[in-house]
């Protein structure tokens, strides 16, 4: 296997290495210089099994020795004897003069642990030996690509010999390293040869990686149309190749016997594939017949498996596989050529290529060598070596051929089929157009013969088509109109009782267990109607109504409907709310608020103004539409009658609520109990108002207040007291809407003001800072330890990325950003910019305005209340400065 190695090497750079085969009983110079930059072969070589220091001595006797014999051709036959793990080596010759001071350098190919002498000095030593204290041998071998060539001269003339100390425990007989081979030449051809032999291995390897490309490329292509199985045959065959050149490159690179058996047996398996793949494209291309593709796979699988018991029988099986998988292809090819078959001779052209220099090197090889060693330079003329480089080239080139040919074949191919297709297209058009002609040939006949019912017809036609179109426009218009009247009914009526009515026709009234019902009321409207003209009492309806309808909706509270001046909605309905109760009286304590101001501009104004009054009432109702006209979605219940009686009985300013209210509501505000109870039900009466702060948090607000307004660093556009008062309210705002008790509330309120107080010492972790604060003052203001780690909790929530995980922080969380999602983002998102500029942490707007897009696109509001308030007018100032970036 390792000659077969050798002659395809041979082939890739024919540029082989000259040797002499004779036994040189004498050296001279002359016989050093004739083998020009190669090895001079030392022939002559005697075994003898076992150990003795004295054998390395030059004038010891080994006429009793085994000689090594060569044949003709100067190959060494092998001789098999049982080696028992150690033996030397001995070879005697003679130099003249001439040789005597030379720089000369020599190799051994041996694998294994040896130590080469020179009459009696040691030279060098190769692996290690199990006398120094080693279990085993330390195998070491050396091939001619990577030979580390050892330098010596000859001190006189005369007699020397070369002994060779050799021990390998893993070889039983000596027929495996009797063919060893010992070379001497110069020591700086020497060296320029194993450049030269070098580049030769990395031209190998170069040929491998181009092989190994196409082979990626037609799988890909396989993989991409796997109806065409030749891009798979060709993706194999070009694997097996670079497989092969690659392990070529390497087998003469490695340095271990052991790993070098390994690489021939992965090229033969490579070989055995390459003539697999072969096979199989030429018949998948150009064979009906596919029997013997089959044979030739099984005895291909057969040949695999005697590899890994036998390499001998393997190695001798395999080239005749692939010789058949050339010579069947070369067959198949002058087939398809003869058929006419289109494409064969573009892939016959690559293949034919490769066989022709295959078989040009090879009778070169054999007309021009000697004892089947090729010599080049001076020992052959001017014009062999001309040829031999042509050859060489050539050689080169056909390498790829067979490659470039199937990739032409390939483009061909599919130019072909598409130029198929469009040929086939065309004829679908011509067939389509004399059918067209034929059904216009009936058409012309059924026409002279119909022509008057034709007529009428195209008539009938045209009305319905302007039928057709009225209609379009009708429904159209239709459409229209139900949008606006689903529009209109989704303003009348909750969506989910929409929804159910529009699916079925009807609803079914549902019973609620505990809500909550609002109604106000204008006080002597009668009388103002008189004072205020029509038009500018209905302005004035609406504009109160409008803010109305505003407050609710922010907490999620259902209009129900307005009666003259009067204007009823209800908590906890039609999706049940557990803080109902709370969020009335929040929306009604608003509303009054609202009426007080708006009543405050009007006396300003000089102009008629509202007095409103409030009642509310929680219970239970029943909701639902009745009537098929003008329907409404309504409650009733003795609870709705509760809360009318509460807006009458209730007083200008104020919120009156019934007891069943007052006990969902009184932990969160402060209740007031009315002297007077309702007449015909005898339920006590409150008047509702905020929980005023506890003097704890009074006294602690003024005090970190005033501490951050002194010591907070000036350059602070942002995280001054302005943003901590806007955080503290929208925590008021949103503890509101979420139906927080007044306690956690005051909890929001403090951690809202300490929450940037650490920017006081630093910005880096101002929000630890910040709870250290917190930690240090607030026990003198009464606040517990447990209260205290609560509201550090909430500070810390705020840190970016916020990761809040209770309601309370979630609160604070969105408080802390709620300007985000506000009309004066604009204002205090400068004045971020300003601070950081300062800073020296950002230079321009771009990438100001990058950095707001990002972290816009990132952040989302954690509490419900949040995302309904801020959520579109956020999305919108995310538009708006993505716009502004240039």
């Amino acid at each position: 296997m390792k000659k077969l190695i050798q002659f395809i090497v041979f082939l890739l750079c024919i540029s082989s290495f000259a040797q002499t085969n004779d036994s040189l009983p004498k050296f001279s110079m002359k016989s050093i210089n004739e083998s020009e930059s190669y090895f001079t072969k030392l022939h002559g070589w005697k075994f003898q099994q076992g150990t003795n220091d004295e054998w390395k001595n030059s004038d010891f006797n080994d006429n009793s020795w085994t000689i090594i014999k060569t044949d003709t051709f100067g190959n060494t036959i092998k001789t098999k004897i049982n080696f028992d793990k150690i033996g030397w080596f001995r070879n005697s010759f003679v130099v003249d003069s001439t040789i005597v001071g030379v720089p000369l350098g020599f190799s051994v190919n041996l694998s294994g642990a040896y130590s080469i002498y020179l009459d009696g000095k040691l030279l060098k030593t190769f692996g290690k030996f199990s006398s120094e204290n080693n279990a085993k041998v330390g195998v070491f071998t050396i091939n001619e690509l990577n030979t580390p060539y050892i330098d010596f001269v000859f001190e006189n003339p005369g007699k020397h010999t070369f002994a060779i100390k050799y021990e390998n425990d893993e070889i039983k007989t000596t027929d495996s390293f009797f063919d060893f081979e010992f070379k001497i030449t110069k020591i700086g051809n020497a060296l320029g040869n194993t450049q030269s032999k070098n580049m030769t291995s990395s031209v190998i390897m170069i040929i491998g990686m181009v092989f190994l490309t196409l082979s990626v490329f037609h799988l890909i292509l396989f993989l991409f149309y796997r109806e065409f199985k030749p891009n798979l045959f060709f993706s194999l065959f070009s694997f097996s190749m670079a497989g092969i050149f690659i392990g070529l490159s390497s087998i003469f690179m490695v340095s271990n016997v052991m790993y070098e058996d390994v690489l021939n047996k992965f090229v033969i398996f490579l070989v055995c594939l390459a003539g697999f793949a072969l096979s199989g494209l030429v018949n998948k291309l150009f064979s009906k017949d596919k029997r013997r593709f089959k044979v030739f796979s099984i005895l291909s699988a057969v040949a695999v498996v005697i590899l890994f018991f036998s390499i001998d029988v393997s190695g001798f099986m395999v080239p005749f596989l692939f010789f058949f998988a050339c010579i069947e292809s070369t067959v198949l090819l002058i087939k398809a050529i003869l058929k006419k078959v289109k494409g064969a001779r573009i892939l016959a052209s690559g293949i034919f290529l490769t066989i022709f220099f295959f078989v040009l090197a090879i009778i070169v090889f054999m007309i021009f060598s000697k004892n089947g060693t090729l010599k080049l330079g001076n020992a052959q003329s001017e014009t062999v070596n001309i040829l031999l480089v042509i050859v060489f080239f050539g050689f080169i080139l056909s390498i790829f051929s067979i490659p470039f040919s199937m990739s032409a074949y390939l483009a061909w191919y599919f130019s072909y089929i598409n130029k198929e297709n469009e040929e086939k297209l065309l004829e679908v058009e011509e067939l389509n157009a004399h059918h067209l002609h034929q059904e216009k040939e009936k058409l012309v006949i059924i026409e002279n013969i119909n022509q008057e019912l034709e007529t009428q017809v195209e008539n009938r036609k045209k009305e319905i088509e302007i039928q057709k179109n009225e209609i379009e426009i009708q429904n159209g218009k239709l459409d229209v109109e139900r949008l606006k009247s689903e529009q209109l009914l989704l303003n009348i009526l909750p969506e989910e009782i929409a929804l159910e009515l529009k699916e079925k026709g009807k609803t079914q009234s549902k019973f609620f267990d505990s809500v909550t019902i609002l109604f106000t009321d204008f006080k002597d409207f009668t009388k103002l109607t008189e004072k205020v003209s029509s038009t500018e009492l209905i302005e004035e309806l609406n504009y109160c109504f409008k803010e109305f309808d505003r407050i609710i909706s922010k907490y999620g509270i259902e209009k129900i409907k307005t009666i003259g001046d009067a204007y009823m909605a209800v908590s906890g309905l039609p999706a049940k709310d557990e803080k109902h109760a709370v969020k009335m009286v929040y929306a009604a304590l608003e509303i009054r608020d609202f009426m007080e101001t708006y009543k405050q501009k009007r006396i300003a104004e000089g102009k008629e103004y509202f007095e409103m009054r409030i009642g509310i009432n929680s219970g239970e109702v029943v909701a639902g539409i009745v009537g098929i006209k003008k329907f409404a979605y309504d409650v009733w219940g003795s609870a709705v009658n509760i809360a009318a009686e509460m807006e009458v009985h209730g007083a200008i300013g104020k919120v009156n609520i019934s007891e069943n209210t007052q006990k969902l509501i009184k932990n969160i505000f402060d209740t007031e109990l009315r002297p007077e109870k309702l007449q015909d039900s005898q339920v006590n009466m409150y008047f509702a108002e905020y929980k005023q702060p506890s003097v704890n948090f009074k006294k602690v607000q003024q005090f970190i207040v005033e501490k951050q307004i002194n010591e907070l660093p000036k350059h602070l556009h942002y995280h001054n007291i302005n943003h901590i008062l806007d955080v503290h309210d929208a925590v008021i705002r949103y503890a509101r809407l979420e139906g927080i008790d007044s306690k956690n509330t005051e909890l929001l309120q403090v951690a809202a003001l300490f929450h940037d107080s650490g920017f006081i010492v630093q910005a880096e972790g101002h929000e630890e800072i910040s709870c250290d604060f917190a930690a240090q003052y607030l026990p003198d203001f009464g606040y517990s330890t447990n209260e205290i780690e609560k509201i550090k909790g909430m500070i810390r929530a705020t840190k970016i990325p916020q990761s809040p995980t209770s309601h309370l922080e979630q609160i604070i969380a969105d408080a802390d950003l709620d300007y985000l999602g506000r009309t004066d983002f604009e204002e205090i998102s400068n004045g971020l910019f300003e601070e950081l500029k300062a800073e020296n942490k950002i230079a321009d707007v771009d990438t100001w305005n990058n950095i707001q897009v990002s972290f816009f696109e990132k952040h989302n509001y954690f509490t419900e209340s949040a995302k309904r308030l801020r959520n579109d007018k956020k999305q919108q100032n995310l538009e708006t400065i993505k716009k502004q970036i240039s």
